[in-house]
């Protein structure tokens, strides 16, 4: 029996020698595992990549890591408790931006308010920095904490950056150097209690971790196709196209069928635009069909050799271009759209006009009279019934675009934005505007740009006017087709 004593003695000896797995230690010492979730969350916060949405998930677990390492301390002292109710409005903030980024909701400029979201992590740094010097405080240890100090500073510097728009590389190396050896130095505070005698108890919770990061993720993906349903669209408004609208301009419609102009474009038109036609005297009339699908690919093998080419069976889209001589020298230019199929997806559609003049050597020239008003309207039908309805806007934009130098390059044109009914057929409009009076030999260019929604899968939501200011091309989301339509002295 002896021996079986000193055998258990030995091994109950041998075990106490051997440390605890990681996950035992971490449960043993709430500290360190809470500190260092805030420290992944104070760095995957701060830096941020665009690429492959990483500057939506990196922020977005950061700031769950910060909430969940505040919740351990919470109970700790009042700053750490203050922290946490800092990480909460931070993390419900994120989901709801997140929600926002799958709308079409935008916030016109910056508000003051948004100014002041600034503060909300310099506060919360702080009550970091001051949390760690009430726990040292409490274990008996000198209150220096320099690294999470550090961290105020360095906050603050990169935001008056921000302010002073400073840019450059080796100023941006510089400043990611420091940031990675501060939070390495900050890191190390995990360590401060080692030897110290005092332990940090874990706040009681009701829900694991793992609870409520699965929950807030499941209700994140639940909300985000609901708020792309509900805010994915323009709001339009449409109205029964009043009877007998183009009575009394009878006349002036069968004189633009004479000149050319096709009789459904005629049709559309609002009094108002007629009354700018009726004194005519030619017409340049331009119209092609677009595919707005993908098409098939056929393959076919000649000899060695295999060519390969798309087909497209089914021409969605009609574009009609007509610039209208007028008697002072001016052109009416009306741009007009038809589905001629039903499109799949209706989401946002965007038109843009580049109106230039240009000589007979094909140089840029300058007008006497450029278009500053513009008309046009949307149609469609429904159950034997013509709606109508405004555009979401219609005028000339100035944007900031990325050309073939990748440089940011000023642009202003003319765009109409709207979005398409839900149920309805022969969906159509035109947009329409006089200009263009110039010298003699000076030619009128109208390009129209047609920009459609394909998908829903974008994220975050783009609408097709905002997609054609970014993208040089097309994608699997929206597709941009093109007509120009020139016109000039008949010789």
């Amino acid at each position: 029996m002896s021996d079986d004593r000193s055998f258990d003695q030995m091994v109950e000896e041998g075990m106490s020698a051997v440390p605890p797995p990681a996950e035992v230690l971490d449960e043993i010492t709430p500290w360190k595992r809470a500190l260092r979730r805030v420290v992944w969350g104070v760095g995957l916060t701060t830096i941020l990549i665009h690429f492959l949405w990483l500057q939506y998930l990196l922020p977005t677990a950061g700031l769950m890591l910060m909430w969940l390492g505040f919740r351990t301390l919470r109970r700790e002292n009042g700053w750490f408790a203050l922290g946490w109710a800092i990480s909460v409005y931070r993390v419900m903030g994120q989901f709801f931006r997140l929600l926002a980024n799958a709308t079409l909701l935008r916030i016109e400029g910056t508000p003051t308010w948004m100014y002041l979201t600034l503060l909300i992590p310099l506060l919360q740094y702080i009550c970091l920095w001051q949390g760690i010097r009430a726990v040292q405080r409490k274990a008996g240890q000198e209150q220096r904490a320099g690294a999470a100090g550090a961290l105020v500073v360095f906050y603050l510097l990169l935001t008056g950056l921000a302010f002073l728009d400073a840019e450059g590389w080796p100023m941006l190396l510089v400043l990611l150097v420091c940031y990675i050896a501060l939070l390495r130095n900050l890191a190390r505070l995990a360590n401060l209690l080692d030897g110290a005698g005092y332990e940090v108890n874990a706040a009681p919770v009701r829900l694991s971790d793992r609870t409520v990061c699965l929950s807030w993720l499941g209700a994140l993906l639940v909300c985000l196709p609901l708020a792309t349903l509900l805010f994915g669209r323009f709001p339009m408004e449409w109205v029964p196209r009043p009877a007998g609208e183009q009575t009394g301009w009878e006349e002036t419609a069968a004189h633009l069928l004479d000149l050319g102009v096709p009789e459904d474009v005629t049709s559309d038109l609002a009094p108002e635009d007629l009354a700018d036609c009726a004194e005519s005297i030619r017409a340049v009339v331009e119209q092609r069909e677009f595919p707005m699908n993908k098409g098939r690919e056929v393959r076919e093998t000649v000899g060695n050799s295999t060519h390969i080419s798309r087909v497209y069976d089914v021409y969605e889209l009609r574009l009609t271009s007509v610039a209208l001589e007028l008697p002072d020298g001016r052109w009416k230019v009306i741009q007009h759209f038809l589905w001629q199929e039903e499109p799949k997806v209706r989401g946002t559609e965007s038109i843009r006009l580049q109106i230039a003049a240009i000589t007979a050597e094909s140089q840029y020239a300058a007008w006497e009279e450029y278009p500053t008003e513009f008309s046009g309207r949307l149609l469609y039908d429904r159950e034997g019934q013509t709606f109508t309805g405004e555009y979401t806007s219609l005028g000339w934009d100035e944007y900031t675009s990325r050309g073939f130098s990748f440089g940011p390059n000023l642009q202003r044109d003319m765009s109409a934005q709207f979005s398409l009914p839900l149920w309805g057929e022969n969906c159509r409009g035109y947009v329409s505007y006089v200009g263009g009076k110039g010298e003699d030999k000076i030619y009128f260019l109208s390009q129209m740009d047609y920009t459609h929604q394909n998908s829903w899968l974008c994220y975050p939501l783009l609408s097709a006017w905002e997609h054609r200011q970014i993208h040089l091309f097309d994608d699997e989301t929206f597709k941009t087709v093109q007509m120009d339509l020139m016109a000039g002295p008949e010789d």
